[in-house]
């Protein structure tokens, strides 16, 4: 069962180890996210252009990044940011979240002088729509966020891609659920 967050470094060892390439399964976001109660029905729409199993070649001195259950785990970061503010259960829902993006890739936070990455964060770049019941757009977010916190050996990276799915999820709501 895959309900379990989980991250693997694959090494190969040949006089002395290096890393190679890092493995990044389902992860469980729990968004911080503060709505009005509403009995109003909101369901998710992840674009079919949204992988649920992808490579993010290396680049900047990160080495190549396997992505499994990507899908799933933006699924799991809707429900848990918002199962306590809407309904999410309808069949027919009065509104929509359509995520038409969510690119995720690890970025360099420290660098040693000899130019070997230490430490990394991640970043979402999203676009995400609200959707009315009709199928109109009714508000738009788009942005590259961060996570909160950093990994320096891709040990705690389920944790690390996890933030940057809340920081998404957070922004989404800031930008279609607040008083303006």
């Amino acid at each position: 069962m895959r309900n379990v967050l989980w991250a693997s470094v694959v090494l190969i060892c040949s006089a002395g180890c290096s890393l190679t390439m890092l493995s990044l399964g389902q992860a469980n976001p729990r968004p911080n996210v503060d709505i009005e109660e509403s009995s109003r029905s909101v369901a998710l729409e992840l674009a079919e252009s949204i992988q649920d199993d992808f490579e993010v070649p290396g680049q900047q001195g990160i080495v190549t990044l396997r992505v499994q259950d990507w899908r799933k785990t933006l699924e799991v970061g809707f429900k848990n940011g918002f199962s306590n503010s809407f309904d999410l259960d309808s069949g027919k829902s009065e509104m929509k979240v359509q995520i038409k993006s969510a690119d995720f890739v690890l970025v360099p936070s420290a660098v040693r002088a000899d130019g070997r990455v230490v430490a990394m964060s991640a970043q979402v770049r999203y676009q995400a729509r609200l959707l009315d019941g009709e199928g109109k757009v009714v508000r738009r977010s788009a942005r590259t966020v961060s996570s909160k916190g950093i990994t320096s050996d891709g040990g705690d990276l389920e944790v690390t891609a996890a933030s940057a799915v809340e920081s998404m999820y957070e922004a989404i709501a800031a930008d279609f659920f607040s008083s303006r």
